[in-house]
C-alpha cells in the first residue's frame, strides 16, 4: 500500500474512530452506538461511497461486546476483505483517546480539573520557570 493510500485510509479510519470515542464518552448518545443496523448502514455507506476501501467497527457496551461489523477490503490489492482479526495501521491517535479516557476519568470523579499537577505527578512539586537573568548573568528561577 503506498504512503498516500495509508495516510487517506488513517485518516478515514480516524474520522470514524472519533465519533466513536466521542460519543462512547457521552451516555446520552450509548442508544445510537448500540443499534447494530445504524452502524452498520454507517459501516456500509463509508465503503460504498468509495471513502474508505475497508472498514470495521467493534463496540462494546459495559463490558459485553453488542457489535461488530466489516466491509470493503483489508488490501485492495490482494482483495483481501476485512475480517475481526485485519491488522490497521492507527496514526496519531493517542491525543483523541488520551482525552476520551480522561473525561471519563474526571466523570466518575477521579480528579478535578482544578488539582495540581503535583498531586498525579510528584516530579512537579517544585517545579520552577524561568524568570529572567540577574546582574551575572544566571537564570533566576520561580515558582510559576
Amino acid at each position: 500500500m503506498s504512503a498516500s493510500r495509508r495516510r487517506l485510509w488513517a485518516c478515514g479510519l480516524a474520522s470514524l474512530v472519533l465519533p466513536v470515542f466521542a460519543l462512547a464518552a457521552a451516555p446520552s448518545y450509548a442508544q445510537n452506538l448500540t443499534d447494530p443496523k445504524r452502524i452498520d448502514a454507517a459501516l456500509a455507506r463509508l465503503v460504498a461511497d468509495q471513502g474508505l476501501v475497508g472498514v470495521s467497527a467493534l463496540v462494546y457496551e459495559k463490558g459485553d461486546e453488542v457489535f461488530f461489523g466489516a466491509y470493503g477490503l483489508a488490501e485492495r490489492e490482494a482483495n483481501r476483505p476485512m475480517r475481526r482479526d485485519t491488522l490497521a495501521y492507527i496514526y496519531s491517535m493517542t491525543k483523541p483517546i488520551t482525552g476520551v479516557a480522561l473525561m471519563r476519568l474526571y466523570e466518575q470523579g477521579a480528579f478535578r480539573l482544578d488539582d495540581p499537577l503535583a498531586k498525579y505527578a510528584p516530579e512537579f512539586a517544585n517545579l520552577k520557570v524561568y524568570a529572567g537573568e540577574d546582574e551575572h548573568g544566571q537564570p533566576i528561577l520561580v515558582a510559576p
